[in-house]
């Protein structure tokens, strides 16, 4: 899988509302599977897109991810590939003979907060959310829902809301 196209499943992932691990081979010493700058992907439920290598390193790095995405902070690990093991590093039977070190990267989607209402009440609730780092959605079947009133909304659904959110 080439780098655009994990790109463009992240985004596609992102957009769903889900968070993601962005591994990339940052450096290797030796011999590795994989260059520097190779990609995987892997989705919440530890589904990967593309390869870092393959093997056992691959299935080390699934579970390494899934905790990244748990504590939802970044990490970078190192992995001996047939080689002895240097202290913070994880072993891997392996017959590669080198080192690679690997950055997690957890990426997670714009919080989004959908406002049911143009009103008096929903014009700054929306206001606010956007101010504060929010992707705004705006629904009402209403005439007071316009771009003009909610110029930072993401989104404004103005048909019956049971047809929008359903």
């Amino acid at each position: 899988m080439s780098d655009p196209e994990i790109f463009s499943k992240m985004n596609g992932l992102l957009r769903e509302g889900k968070a993601v691990v962005l591994a990339t081979l940052i450096d290797t010493e030796g011999s590795g599977p994989r260059d520097e700058g190779a990609k995987m992907l892997l989705d919440p439920g530890g589904v990967p897109f593309g390869t870092i290598g393959g093997g056992g390193m691959e299935r080390l790095l699934v579970n390494e991810a899934l905790e990244a995405l748990r504590e939802g902070r970044p990490r970078k690990l190192t992995f001996a590939l047939g080689v002895e093991v240097e202290e913070g590093a994880v072993s891997v039977d392996s017959k590669c003979g080198g080192e690679v070190r690997i950055f997690l990267d957890v990426i997670k989607p714009d919080p989004r907060l959908i406002v049911v209402g143009s009103g008096h009440i929903g014009m700054p609730v929306a206001e606010f959310a956007h101010r504060v780092g929010f992707d705004v959605i705006v629904v009402d079947e209403a005439e007071t829902s316009t771009r003009e009133r909610f110029p930072h909304a993401k989104e404004i659904l103005s048909g019956p809301l049971e047809e929008e959110l359903g």
